[in-house]
């Protein structure tokens, strides 16, 4: 049984420091530095595909009014990405860090329409700025490993459909992110790093899509522990809705504390092996658990 759990769990062990750093961009002034561009599309043909970008306030249907990038294009080559990028300076050098990304877009996309939608949305860091380039094909590539539509690259991540849940055409406003499965990445000598949002468009067809907020919580870690460390520590069941069991064989776990997605903390325990949340909102949460000098986060998920 116990097996059989921890198969389940996906956890991540983390050294981990629950000081984090947040960085908001809400576009309502402006760029606020971020640049806008597109790929994948041969070169010289950004005219053809009518590739357009532009500060702007979000459709009336949106409410509250606020301003966000609107972006759009004609999807000639069957995987066209708009994306956005800019750099991020003041963390700490040379340091892993975990990245939480939000992104609020807008969309009159919705699930019930035949196809759903033709733009899936990544997120992700890097220490190269992600750039553009002709490759031998004279197609517009982007420098970094971001792959293609759905799947996961390297760089990016895949966090969603644009697309929203109400049955009309109108913009309406949503969510999303990455809490599930955060983004892993190491700073420069500087503290740097790269943020890239993207949409892949799927099809072939005119594409378009308002960018009205990132937001990203960047929380610093020391390493990943050995093999021999995250097989001896296990949390099970999970997923759960009441009780945690956390076993450590031959050490002693000095503090449990339990953080949101958000890496907001929300509860505490002192030399315990077992853990009560069953009070807490269905959901994603990570637990830093506290062994001697170490600490190790693992990722739990709560059930209604």
């Amino acid at each position: 049984m116990i097996n059989r759990f921890y198969a389940v769990l996906c956890i991540t062990f983390i050294h981990f420091s629950s000081s984090a750093q947040t960085f908001n961009y809400d576009f309502e002034t402006g760029m606020q530095s971020w640049v806008a561009d597109f790929a994948d599309y041969p070169q010289g043909d950004s005219l053809t595909y009518q590739l357009n970008w532009v500060h702007t306030a979000l459709p009336p249907s949106v409410t509250p009014s606020q301003n966000g990038i609107f972006m759009d294009g004609h999807n000639f080559s069957d995987d066209l990405f708009f994306f956005i990028k800019k750099q991020v300076t003041g963390l700490l050098p040379n340091t892993s860090y975990m990245a939480v990304i939000s992104v609020d877009v807008a969309t009159n996309e919705n699930i019930f329409q035949i196809g759903g939608s033709d733009l899936v949305l990544k997120a992700g860091a890097t220490t190269a700025e992600p750039q553009k380039y002709t490759d031998s094909t004279n197609m517009v590539r982007m420098n970094i490993d971001k792959d293609n539509q759905m799947s996961t690259g390297a760089d990016m991540d895949t966090i969603g459909l644009v697309r929203h849940s109400f049955n009309d055409t109108l913009y309406h406003l949503f969510t999303l992110d990455n809490t599930t499965h955060p983004f892993h990445v190491t700073t420069d000598s500087t503290g740097s790093l790269w943020l890239i949002i993207g949409a892949e468009s799927m099809f072939e067809v005119y594409a378009k899509i308002y960018y009205a907020e990132v937001n990203v919580i960047f929380s610093s870690t020391s390493g990943i522990l050995t093999d021999k460390k995250e097989k001896m520590l296990t949390a099970f069941p999970v997923p759960a809705r009441g009780l945690i069991n956390l076993s450590l064989p031959a050490e002693k776990i000095q503090t449990v504390k339990v953080f949101t997605a958000g890496m907001q903390q929300v509860k505490t325990a002192t030399y315990t092996n077992r853990l009560d949340i069953s009070t807490f909102p269905a959901g994603v949460y990570f637990l830093e658990v506290t062994v001697n000098t170490f600490h190790r986060m693992i990722k739990i998920i709560k059930t209604p």
